[in-house]
């Protein structure tokens, strides 16, 4: 059984801003990090990718848009 690895320490601070404006590379910067450094960790920590799709479902939707695909 493969054993769950702790999260990044920024991760909670990017998290938090990621799920109150829905804008990696804006909650990257707050928490102190670039956003090639999410898309790294998102890409090799599953753990860390549900949480991240989480945030960004419970982030709100910019006015006046109709779709988005990426942020």
């Amino acid at each position: 059984m493969q054993q769950a690895t702790a999260l990044p320490t920024w991760a909670d601070r990017f998290l938090t801003e990621l799920a109150d404006h829905g804008y990696i590379t804006r909650a990257a910067r707050t928490a102190g990090i670039s956003a090639t450094v999410v898309i790294r960790q998102r890409r090799t920590d599953r753990a860390f990718a549900v949480a991240v799709a989480r945030a960004l479902a419970e982030a709100p939707v910019p006015s006046g848009a109709r779709e988005i695909t990426c942020r």
